[in-house]
């Protein structure tokens, strides 16, 4: 055991006061460098330890016990930033973002996204008899407006 709080690693058989190797991927635990955290903790790719919480940037994974930038597509998850964590559904007031990985309140109406409400997901073109009005897809046009049909 390493006194203080220095870390034993395996690598080099030695205490070390820095962080964790990053080859091989190790991440400090109770004064030990491990290639992988106990449950209930995240590998933190920076800090190079097992954190009960992701800071920062990075979204906790449990799909891989791991903080990270962008949530993963497989499984397909979206990152909460109320929450920092990787979710599979979005919270009531939100839509899954494919393009940022990210579950944002507003569609990035910018790069054409509409909100599309029965999936809380951001789409480029409406479903399900649903029409694209001010930055959502809805059931039934306003008035003074019609859906429009493109005809060959």
């Amino acid at each position: 055991m390493c006194p203080g709080t220095t870390l034993a690693d395996p690598t080099t058989m030695s205490c070390i006061s820095t962080k964790c190797p990053t080859w091989p991927s190790l991440f400090g635990y109770n004064n030990k460098c491990i290639n992988e955290c106990p449950p209930g903790t995240y590998a933190h790719p920076d800090d190079r330890v097992c954190a009960g919480t992701c800071t920062g940037l990075y979204f906790k994974d449990d799909s891989t016990m791991r903080c990270v930038l962008v949530c993963p597509t497989s499984p397909n998850l979206f990152a909460n930033k109320r929450t920092n964590t990787c979710v599979d559904e979005c919270e009531s007031d939100q839509f899954a973002d494919n393009s940022t990985r990210e579950c944002v309140t507003t569609c990035n109406a910018t790069v054409g996204y509409l909100a599309y409400k029965p999936l809380k997901l951001c789409v480029l073109t409406c479903l399900n008899n649903t029409y694209a009005h001010n930055g959502e897809c809805i059931t039934v046009c306003p008035n003074a407006t019609a859906p429009f049909f493109y005809i060959d």
